[in-house]
């Protein structure tokens, strides 16, 4: 960023870097400045709706979501990923699990599609799906734990904590 400050791209990983050290609020500025300098930047969007959703604000983070996966004709695993928390945030299962699943057909090994379509079937009560996506997890990580608790609001925090306890998961320290 010292060397160009107009560059979109330091901003975006500006935004992403400051959303995993808690840094919520120069997150989102950071990301906002990323898509005012290219709002053509599908990774923008994405990395700004990564903090809105992990902020609670999951309406916002949703419309920002679906700029970006309008923006990338082939949205990665982890478009689908962010899709998904944006509807579960939001409490829309069902829309969540879609997300999480097209993910996993876009790739099986990135793993927080497994892991979140295993909390929300935890949350659904549906236990013979949550436990086949629980072994997936646990094959594919070698049953270590492997997601960062990202939530910044407590309420969300605490929800989620309680799902990944209930689905026999563990959040990296």
């Amino acid at each position: 960023m010292d060397l160009d400050p107009q560059h979109p791209l330091a901003y975006s990983i500006l935004s992403w870097v400051q959303c995993w050290r808690k840094r919520g609020g120069d997150s989102i500025a950071a990301g906002r400045r990323a898509v005012a300098q290219d709002s053509n930047d599908a990774d923008a969007y994405l990395f700004l709706a990564t903090t809105l959703a992990a902020e609670g604000r999951g309406a916002e983070a949703l419309r920002y979501i679906e700029t970006g996966m309008r923006l990338n004709p082939r949205p990665s695993a982890f478009y689908q990923f962010v899709l998904g928390v944006c509807y579960l945030v939001l409490e829309r299962h069902e829309e969540a699990i879609a997300a999480y699943r097209r993910g996993i057909e876009v790739t099986d090994a990135f793993i927080s599609n497994h892991v979140f379509l295993c909390i929300t079937y935890t949350e659904l009560d549906r236990e013979d799906e949550a436990r086949i996506e629980r072994e997936k997890v646990l094959t594919l990580t070698n049953g270590k734990p492997v997601i960062r608790d990202f939530w910044r609001t407590e309420k969300l925090h605490s929800r989620m904590d309680g799902l990944m306890r209930r689905a026999g998961l563990e959040v990296l320290a």
